[in-house]
């Protein structure tokens, strides 16, 4: 039941579908589903999918609504972050993270990440000491 009214809240009232058609749908309506999504789950902060769409508008109003953002590219966590968006705001999950990407996210401070095996624990471990690593496989709890 409550998956069905957030569900109901957050998407298009006419078509029960997710808005998809860019900048112009994250207005009065966006706002208002986003603020009916932090009544019934305060606890939970979607991120966007900065791969979804990496158009400048669309994360530039989502950093503005308060969103947490997905990165999986020095290039994603970096428009990002030139938008003022905090790295704690961020989770760096990319299933096979080069060690220049795990540098990267040290040296700015983006400390959230996911592993899915045990060699990518470890390379997070070598490289991003102090990273807070996330099992991709596992619900959130």
């Amino acid at each position: 039941e409550l998956a069905t009214t957030v569900f109901r809240n957050i998407t298009d009232p006419h078509t029960r579908r997710f808005p998809r058609r860019g900048a112009q749908t994250l207005g009065g309506g966006q706002k208002k589903r986003r603020r009916r999504w932090r009544q019934l789950l305060p606890r939970v902060k979607p991120c966007y999918a900065v791969k979804c769409n990496p158009d400048r508008g669309i994360l530039a109003t989502l950093a503005r609504l308060g969103a947490g953002f997905d990165c999986a590219s020095e290039l994603e966590l970096a428009a990002v972050l030139a938008l003022g968006v905090s790295p704690d705001d961020v989770v760096f999950a990319n299933a096979c993270k080069r060690p220049c990407d795990l540098r990267y996210i040290a040296r700015v401070g983006a400390d959230l990440t996911t592993f899915d095996t045990a060699c990518e624990l470890e390379k997070i471990a070598e490289l991003h000491g102090r990273a807070k690593c996330h099992d991709s496989r596992r619900p959130v709890s």
